[in-house]
């Protein structure tokens, strides 16, 4: 077993891979990493905080998008190579509404999947008896729908009415972001909960989770 000072040497290893958008040397680094019994839960954690981090350096204009489409497309690949969490955390629908953007979705996918969640990415275009085709599935806990123009809200509102018609809205929390949405748009299509950036996404959808728990237990008791 690799001392802590040595898988910490592997971890940036990685870190340095992806900060220079390196997709062949940081899936080098993982495999090494994984040789040297590095848990994947860390390497999870890695890739976390470079997205993390990535975010923030984008919002201060330090990155550009081709920055972030490269490091989301290395942790996607690389999420492959690693072993499953202990314990998912929970089951997640995620879709971009009616529309082509692809790139705020991938973001939260990857810091969702690097968290302990299990997705079912939908992709782009997606219209809404898709996605409760999926719910009924794959009987998720949450579903996060993204709508990047305004013409495309009211199909996030139409998934929220289709929940109800079939009998599925107490079963699912449903979670809306993009930037056509706010929590005035939230609050009045009845949705669970809003995020304004990727961060909070990941932030709302743990709180979203835990609330079902909790909800489950007293139930239960």
């Amino acid at each position: 077993m690799s001392s802590t000072r040595q898988k910490e040497e592997y971890l940036e290893e990685i870190r340095e891979a992806c900060l220079k958008f390196n997709f062949f040397d940081a899936e080098d680094a993982v495999e090494k990493a994984l040789g040297a019994n590095v848990p994947s839960a860390q390497i999870r954690d890695c890739f976390t905080r470079i997205m993390s981090d990535a975010c923030k350096k984008w919002e201060t204009r330090e990155y550009c998008l081709p920055h972030l489409y490269a490091l989301t497309s290395i942790n996607e690949a690389i999420h492959g190579l690693l072993e499953p969490p202990a314990e998912i955390k929970g089951k997640v629908i995620i879709a971009t509404m009616g529309s082509m953007h692809y790139f705020g979705k991938q973001l939260v996918k990857c810091l969702l999947m690097n968290d302990g969640f299990e997705l079912y990415d939908l992709g782009e275009t997606v219209l809404p008896l898709m996605v409760i085709e999926k719910v009924k599935e794959v009987k998720p806990d949450i579903i996060c729908l993204s709508a990047l123009v305004a013409v495309c809200l009211p199909l996030q509102k139409e998934v929220e009415v289709l929940l109800e018609k079939e009998g599925l809205r107490d079963r699912v929390k449903l979670l809306v972001g993009g930037i056509s949405t706010s929590q005035r748009w939230a609050d009045e299509m009845k949705a669970d909960g809003w995020a304004q950036d990727a961060v909070g996404a990941v932030r709302e959808v743990n709180r979203l989770v835990k609330e079902m728990k909790r909800r489950k237990e007293r139930w239960q008791s």
